[in-house]
């Protein structure tokens, strides 16, 4: 005798159907950018475009500044996602993450440090990290992953060995901690963190959290911009930069 219940089965369209949907796509060449040697590299461009494109680009980006990041190793360019941004701009009010424009200076010189193999210093604590662990701690307590976090002894190890390297600046270790905890069920087939697969009931819970919602009212603020339906997935990769902010400061200061 089975149990009855729900199936819940993935269905991908059909190969004539993905094919129309792909040659129809409304995707076009959009800029060229040329790289030049220069002492001194522009960490921001300018770009004027027509009003109703400007409207689309701050539609899907949340912003009218996009960010392109690269991959040193495929030499792959990319702009970050709609839900990256956000969760950089919350990081930064919170003085967790530095202004894009400053982390972009921070990050060149590691850039050229990989490049040449240069020996970079690793970076030391400051009062600035227990600021930030304490805010990354009272997010993580409130969306109930922080118990799970602690118990994960060998994240911190990573992130340790990661400032030891001295091969990044401290917004890049945040951002490929968090990357790695992102996309670790999908290129693993096991979560780092189990919690952050159910970001729907992470969300409630910080709904539900009143000391949360008094004191950091303007995170759920910006939850309420994106769409109903992307908002899960938007809070999980928001979780996912707080953890790799945990992980970092937690393991900078254990380092003193």
């Amino acid at each position: 005798m089975t149990e009855a219940g729900f199936r819940v089965e993935v269905v991908k369209p059909k190969l004539t159907e993905m094919l129309l949907r792909t040659a129809h796509g409304p995707a076009f060449p959009f800029i060229q950018i040329q790289f030049k040697k220069r002492a001194a590299p522009v960490k921001t461009l300018k770009l004027n475009v027509e009003k109703n494109l400007l409207e689309i680009i701050k539609k899907h980006y949340g912003s009218d500044k996009v960010i392109l990041y690269l991959e040193l190793t495929t030499g792959r360019i990319e702009a970050w996602t709609r839900d990256m941004l956000m969760s950089f701009r919350i990081l930064q009010k919170l003085g967790i993450m530095n202004p894009p424009e400053v982390w972009i200076n921070n990050a060149r010189h590691y850039m050229r440090a990989f490049l040449t193999d240069e020996e970079m210093s690793p970076l030391k604590p400051t009062s600035k990290n227990e600021i930030a662990l304490k805010h990354t701690i009272a997010i993580l307590k409130a969306a109930r992953l922080l118990q799970e976090v602690k118990e994960k002894q060998f994240l911190l190890t990573i992130a340790s060995d990661v400032i030891r390297s001295g091969k990044k600046d401290a917004d890049s270790i945040i951002y490929r901690l968090a990357m790695a905890i992102y996309h670790s069920k999908r290129l693993a087939d096991q979560p780092a963190i189990e919690g952050i697969e159910d970001p729907g009931s992470a969300y409630l819970a910080l709904r539900e959290d009143k000391e949360f919602t008094e004191k950091y009212a303007f995170i759920l603020d910006e939850f309420e911009k994106i769409p109903p339906p992307l908002r899960p997935e938007s809070v999980k990769t928001f979780l996912c930069f707080v953890i790799g902010a945990y992980l970092f400061n937690r393991a900078i200061l254990d380092m003193r």
